[in-house]
């Protein structure tokens, strides 16, 4: 599909809100007030049970009930747990942010 750029601006300039107004991004079926009745609706008419609900654990436990085993081990020899050495900022914040490792105030 080929568009001349004034046909471009045009649909581009369609998404583009008056001033004043907001974009609602999450409403009807998509609302976290109706996320689960749908899920619920959505399992029963596939004919499947839901798979439970992951609130309250830990990423590292729900890797863990996935996929049966730790995200943490070593992907080389499998053995021992990987642990965080430093924690690297985005490149825009630049060298001066680099926070050294402290072991007690990361917890996974």
């Amino acid at each position: 599909m080929t568009l001349s750029g004034q046909e471009f601006v045009r649909r581009w300039s369609m998404h583009v809100l008056p001033e004043g107004f907001v974009k609602v991004r999450h409403y009807g079926v998509c609302s976290n007030r109706t996320k689960l009745k749908v899920r619920a609706i959505v399992f029963a008419d596939l004919g499947k049970e839901p798979p439970p609900l992951t609130k309250g654990l830990k990423w590292v436990e729900v890797y863990l009930q996935i996929y049966g085993k730790s995200p943490l081990l070593c992907p080389s020899c499998g053995q021992s747990d990987l642990i965080t050495v430093q924690i690297l900022p985005p490149i825009r914040d630049g060298p001066s942010c680099i926070k050294s490792y402290n072991p007690h105030a990361l917890q996974h």
